[in-house]
């Protein structure tokens, strides 16, 4: 799988975002704090992306989809800031701006998932 300028970007992307999902369990214990099991949830997606980046830069299909999918479940968690009465605005904020972020990324990577076409066999 050849890596595209695309591709680069989105993988861009989804570093920046595994990193800020580890950083973001230092808001344990914290006031306004998300539940503690998303915090843990995110933080280990976030590990997850960025243990992947390093593969799915190098080329690999499951490096690639390792992040696809965890970045996947991490805008997943991001959904229940918007139906929380306890979830300050500007968590809701944080949440649309990765999500956003997200769908973009994914959305840069997804000409490299698909792969090329074989090319047609000479009789």
């Amino acid at each position: 799988m050849k890596r595209s300028p695309t591709a680069a970007a989105g993988l861009v992307i989804c570093t920046l975002l595994g990193v800020l999902d580890i950083a973001g369990m230092a808001a344990l214990g914290t006031a306004n704090a998300p539940p503690t099991v998303v915090v843990l949830a995110g933080g280990v997606l976030g590990i997850v992306t960025v243990a992947a980046v390093v593969p799915a830069w190098r080329g690999h299909r499951g490096g690639m989809t390792a992040i696809v999918g965890s970045r996947l479940l991490s805008a997943l968690l991001g959904f229940p800031a918007f139906f929380s009465d306890k979830a300050p605005g500007w968590a809701q904020a944080v949440a649309g701006v990765a999500i956003a972020a997200t769908i973009l990324a994914i959305a840069l990577l997804a000409r490299s998932l698909r792969g090329t076409p074989a090319a047609p066999q000479q009789p």
